[in-house]
């Protein structure tokens, strides 16, 4: 019986895929076919700021005054991105959790709601390139992907086939 590998997607895996950097590790995480992959709220919110501020090239508070938002999204299909994943809506996380990732880690809150989200889900991976979730991943019991090196140590671990290959996923990204 294959396992699935469930990964928690962090919004920095988002955000430089679609700048055009750092592509491989999402790219080989989609093309697996053991992986799912999942995004929750918090990152919906931070890769939306993020990508109306590059496709937008102001802060997304001038997008917001110059009544540009619109705009941008009907520019480009933000849903298309959103349609590979499945989104996390369980077992979210209690606010003394998210408090305790913040004191214990010195997180700021979105980084907290992310990692107590993971936790509370049992998920066991969150792929990020975010260098404050190294810490608290190695102290507690989720493991972070931050590479295509580590994706590749995992699956090699819970899957040990080759990968499948969807080719048109990076044509369509």
């Amino acid at each position: 019986m294959v396992q699935t590998v469930e990964i928690l997607l962090d919004s920095s895996i988002l955000i430089e895929h679609s700048k055009g950097t750092k592509r491989e590790l999402m790219i080989e995480m989609l093309n697996h076919s053991a992986t799912r992959l999942y995004y929750e709220t918090t990152v919906v919110s931070e890769y939306l700021y993020h990508f109306l501020g590059f496709h937008g090239e102001k802060a997304p508070r001038t997008l917001k005054e110059n009544k540009r938002i619109s705009e941008i999204l009907t520019e480009h299909d933000v849903k298309k991105l959103f349609s590979l994943f499945s989104q996390l809506t369980t077992n979210i996380p209690r606010v003394d959790e998210v408090l305790r990732f913040m004191e214990s880690y010195n997180l700021l809150s979105n980084d907290a709601i992310i990692l107590a989200h993971c936790k509370s889900a049992r998920m066991r991976f969150v792929a990020s390139y975010d260098s404050d979730f190294v810490i608290p991943c190695e102290r507690g019991s989720i493991t972070l992907i931050d590479s295509f090196e580590a994706f590749q140590k995992i699956v090699s671990i819970w899957y040990p086939r080759p990968a499948l290959h969807r080719s048109w996923i990076s044509t369509h990204l």
